[in-house]
């Protein structure tokens, strides 16, 4: 049976749930009861209280929710954080942008939440890029360490003579891709210069080929320990007789003097 006080009430409202844990009590224990609860009621009295989504909730009725829930009133309106700093200088491509802003207001998000997910996002790039870099550095070092190795005291002529095949021969289109995308270190294409460069100077030794016109000390020096072996080019060398002494002693002259400035060389 229900108490005397809740038999009072007028009978629309005697059977409200919300009155169900105090059916029975007497007023002494319901009465504190109410009160708490009118007390939290009127607190909540002009207050914007957003309703939770409901299965059968309309698109309009979606709409209203994600308006009260903070979304923007245009995707243009989002305020995406602008003191993001991506790896490398990258930036973020306007059009992706436009597209992700369209996103996000399509999908209800809140200011603060599209900026979250941005945020997230250059993070993720960033930590991506770091290791990549990582990567790269550590595959250049093995490299260098392999042809270090190989060449042995040889080795920075041997990297001089292999730029300047590329110098001769590559537009500065394909300079700048070897040095950007790091291939330029892969010891594969270095050993390959390498014997290009000096098939070069061996035809240029003998007048055969356009030479590769050393540009630099560390090259020449190469070339000098590498003419100073040659048993054809110093017989054309040192023999005035022989029908290449001109050209060998031109290339002689020319290759000693950049690789030993102001030293005179010996035929």
């Amino acid at each position: 049976m229900p108490a005397e006080w809740l038999a009072q009430l007028p009978e629309d409202i005697r059977g409200e749930p919300s009155l169900a844990q105090i059916n029975g009590k007497d007023w002494a224990e319901a009465g504190p009861v109410l009160a708490k609860n009118y007390v939290n009621a009127q607190k909540l009295v002009g207050t914007d209280r957003i309703q939770s989504p409901q299965a059968s909730w309309t698109d309009k009725d979606w709409e209203m929710f994600f308006a009260k829930a903070g979304r923007p009133e245009t995707p243009d309106r989002y305020t995406l954080p602008v003191d993001i700093k991506l790896e490398g200088g990258a930036t973020f491509d306007e059009k992706k942008l436009a597209t992700a802003r369209s996103t996000f207001h399509k999908l209800g998000l809140s200011d603060r939440q599209a900026s979250g997910i941005i945020r997230y996002y250059a993070e993720s790039l960033n930590s991506t890029s770091v290791e990549q870099r990582g990567r790269e550095e550590a595959s250049v070092a093995e490299s260098s360490n392999k042809l270090r190795a190989e060449f042995g005291d040889k080795f920075e002529q041997n990297v001089d003579l292999a730029k300047g095949v590329v110098r001769k021969f590559g537009a500065p289109e394909l300079v700048e891709f070897l040095n950007t995308s790091r291939l330029g270190d892969n010891p594969h294409l270095v050993r390959m210069l390498v014997k290009i460069g000096n098939g070069m100077a061996e035809d240029d030794a003998r007048g055969q080929g356009p030479g590769l016109f050393i540009k630099d000390s560390t090259s020449a020096r190469s070339e000098v320990d590498r003419l100073s072996g040659d048993k054809e080019f110093q017989d054309a060398l040192n023999s005035r007789e022989h029908p290449g002494h001109k050209a060998a002693l031109e290339r002689w002259t020319h290759t000693f003097a950049k690789a030993y400035p102001g030293k005179e060389s010996a035929e």
